[in-house]
């Protein structure tokens, strides 16, 4: 009887053991499955990985009435996204990665008084470095409406008012600055010129390594120009003021090889005559020029070369401008020209 009893208890024991030995083999099995079976969404351990890619923002606090919204720092500004080669990581479209600053388009424009910056960056880019310029260059920030764009500064010589606006281009914005000084016969123009000029300098470094402004992305909804068709023709509308408006097109048809004739006015409406001529690569010779060749070289092999057209600028309400392309006369083009010339005018506006 104690033998049989030692037996049991024996067998109990090794039982036991193997029982524990079985779930703790279970377990490990258990989670190398999960670590090398292939997750989605239907399997016992769905796969959360990519979820973020389908997160919704939410509103931005709303700073109360009579409060400076300019304490607001962005300390942690976003990355710029580096994707591979392929816009698509396992089946999801990624977004395109941030297109970085040309140092040649951090450029100063003019028109009559006015001047401006235009920068190869968004808005939003633009925003957190223009508040670093100005910390750096020991200017006191009193203010600033980053959905309008409009960031204020001051020093002992006077009041610096910074306007930020969408440009006309994908990823670009234009920078203005109102200067008012302190002192009385003080020439503005000439210290937001040189001012502007050095703060280009500055942009044109720091855009190598960009950064974005949450608080500044409102800037960039109201895009500087948009392209519809209205009753089956062709139509660019800019959120710029007429003047602005009159040079950025001259300035965009001279671009795209069109030679360009004196500006007719009538009441409000502008109208650019112009024509389109592309120049070959190479101009034609001696000979070729003798037997009657263009000395200008005009590529007669793209379409609508040598055509006379009428860019037409009427302004809209809430300082909106319509541009149509038609024939000198002001008489409807065809569908196809309507739409080439539209679409070239619009590739070269900035």
């Amino acid at each position: 009887m104690s033998v049989s009893l030692r037996f049991m208890s024996f067998n109990s024991v090794n039982f036991r053991q193997s029982a524990s030995a079985a779930l703790l083999f279970s377990a490990l099995a258990g989670l190398i499955g999960c670590s090398s079976t292939p997750k989605d969404d239907t399997s016992w351990f769905r796969d959360r990985d990519l979820d973020y890619r389908f997160a919704k923002q939410s509103k931005r606090t709303s700073v109360p009435q009579g409060l400076d919204e300019n304490k607001i720092i962005d300390y942690y500004p976003v990355p710029p996204l580096k994707v591979k080669d392929t816009p698509f990581v396992d089946g999801l479209i990624m977004p395109l990665p941030p297109v970085a600053a040309d140092k040649n388009n951090v450029t100063l424009q003019t028109l009559g008084t006015r001047q401006w910056l235009l920068i190869s960056a968004s808005p939003s880019q633009l925003w957190p470095l223009l508040k670093a310029w100005l910390i750096n260059d020991k200017k006191m920030l009193t203010g600033g409406k980053s959905q309008e764009g409009l960031l204020t500064a001051k020093d002992n010589t006077g009041t610096y008012i910074f306007h930020v606006d969408q440009g006309f281009q994908r990823n670009t914005a234009e920078l203005r600055l109102d200067y008012r000084s302190a002192k009385a016969g003080v020439s503005t123009k000439d210290f937001e010129r040189d001012y502007l000029t050095n703060m280009g300098k500055y942009l044109s470094d720091a855009l190598d390594n960009p950064s974005y402004s949450f608080a500044a992305r409102e800037i960039s909804t109201q895009p500087a120009m948009t392209l519809q068709r209205t009753a089956g023709v062709n139509e660019l509308i800019l959120n710029v003021d007429n003047e602005r408006a009159v040079a950025a097109v001259k300035k965009a048809l001279q671009k795209a090889q069109f030679n360009v004739e004196p500006a007719v006015k009538k009441g409000e409406v502008t109208q650019i005559p112009a024509i389109y001529y592309p120049r070959l690569s190479e101009k034609p010779g001696f000979f070729a020029r003798l037997f009657g060749a263009d000395p200008e070289g005009l590529d007669e092999s793209i379409p609508h070369a040598g055509n006379h057209y009428g860019i037409v600028i009427t302004p809209l309400a809430n300082k909106k401008q319509q541009v149509r392309v038609t024939a000198k006369d002001g008489a409807a083009v065809t569908s196809n020209e309507n739409r080439d010339m539209t679409l070239l005018l619009k590739r070269y506006l900035s």
